[in-house]
């Protein structure tokens, strides 16, 4: 059985910005999502990471080609698309790709803006849920903890993310100064919060919150160190004339700000995925808006500290690798030294019967000197292919090592899924 990672995803980058809306996935439709491909034939370990501007579907599989249809399928039915319509816009990786892949993401580098450091916690909390619904094991943790490991190494070896740039700041940054004004956030989760305490940060007079659940909308404008407020999600048409800034975060699927409900003079910073502000309200006198499609690839992260990432990347891969191929050489060898004690064993419950008058304390000495013979001389040649297991095309000598010893076809088992 051979290891084979694939990755099916789709980003703010790969499709349209109307196919992409209509693909992305959180929360619950993300849990469910996940739910039902761990379930698929073919797949033995899932993960989904759904942000923002991406979803991506981790798994080890049984054959990469029947697996990406069936996880196309489940992901075209939980965001109500035609895979048809999809399919153009999907990335599929397997193998080192999609580890390449994955730690370029924990890095900030395949981010919206270059080097944020979001996705970090994002990834962290996509790989808590996969181990909680139990859909992870010992390929997809090892691999997500290293890219966890990346992430860490890439933020403090280089200064990739020294800008402190995320969504919420540059598109800040666009829509113009912040103090001393009124704005209204659309959206409690972990991006309404990050908006809310950059603005405060950033010397902003009040903030109203709201929020589908006006608790929580509570909750974040009681943490505020300025004048803050919380209303229902039904009270934002009453609520837009006070605003001079309005940052929506919540994406429902339908506008929560359409174009007859604004009135300049009003910034609007968009970052919803399905977009929740009307394009339309650009279009009023006075109004400027900003969306997800005016922050792509800002880079704030010099070229070195991008090459530096890059070569902790290939560091890491290879190493991981390397580590993977070593340890799959372990039940090989387990094989062959149970198949000589076996021998050993054989040999000595033999010399019993042929030398009958040999007394429990000779016979003792007899088979501690034939094992410690038979340790010796396999000692060198098992450190040996340890060692060439973990090069490049290792798996030949784990394969010539079974074959020379006749050991049993299951024997590398374990390494064969590290192809």
């Amino acid at each position: 059985m051979v290891i084979s990672i694939l990755l099916l995803g789709v980003s703010y980058r790969s499709a349209p910005p109307d196919v992409f809306e209509q693909a992305a996935v959180t929360g619950e439709t993300a849990d469910k999502l996940a739910h039902d491909i761990h379930r698929a034939p073919g797949i033995r370990e899932s993960a989904v990471l759904a942000t923002c501007n991406r979803v991506e579907i981790y798994a080890d599989v049984d054959a990469c080609d029947q697996t990406a249809k069936t996880i196309t399928d489940a992901l075209a039915g939980h965001c109500g698309i035609a895979p048809d319509r999809l399919v153009p816009y999907l990335y599929e990786l397997t193998d080192d790709n999609a580890l390449q892949h994955l730690f370029k993401v924990a890095c900030g580098l395949d981010s919206m803006v270059v080097g944020e450091d979001q996705i970090v916690g994002q990834l962290r909390a996509a790989f808590q849920l996969a181990q909680e619904r139990r859909t992870v094991g010992r390929v997809l943790h090892g691999i997500m903890q290293r890219a966890l490991r990346v992430g860490k190494r890439a933020r403090s070896e280089t200064g990739v993310n020294r800008a402190g740039a995320s969504l919420v700041t540059v598109g800040l940054d666009i829509v113009g100064p912040s103090a001393g004004k009124h704005a209204l956030v659309v959206g409690a989760g972990s991006l309404g919060a990050l908006t809310a305490k950059t603005l405060a940060d950033r010397g902003i007079a009040a903030v109203t919150v709201t929020n589908r659940t006006l608790e929580r909308a509570e909750r974040l404008a009681d943490d505020l160190p300025i004048r803050a407020t919380a209303i229902p999600l039904t009270a934002v048409q009453e609520a837009l004339p006070d605003a001079d800034l309005v940052v929506s975060c919540l994406g429902t699927g339908e506008y929560v700000i359409t174009a007859d409900m604004v009135r300049g003079p009003v910034a609007l910073l968009d970052l919803a995925v399905p977009r929740s502000i009307d394009p339309a309200a650009a279009l009023h006198p006075d109004v400027t808006l900003v969306s997800l499609d005016d922050l792509a690839d800002r880079n704030h992260a010099a070229d070195a500290d991008i090459e530096g990432v890059m070569r902790i990347i290939a560091e890491e891969t290879t190493d991981y690798r390397a580590k993977r191929r070593a340890e799959a050489v372990a039940p090989t060898v387990t094989a062959l030294r149970d198949k000589a004690a076996t021998v050993v064993d054989k040999e000595l419950a033999r010399l019993a019967t042929r030398v009958p008058n040999l007394d429990e304390h000779e016979h003792d000495v007899v088979a501690r000197t034939v094992r410690r013979v038979v340790n010796k001389i396999l000692h060198a040649p098992t450190v040996r292919v340890q060692e060439l297991a973990a090069a490049p095309d290792g798996e030949r000598y784990v394969t010539m090592l079974a074959d020379l010893f006749d050991l049993a076809p299951d024997a590398d088992e374990d390494h064969s899924r590290t192809a």
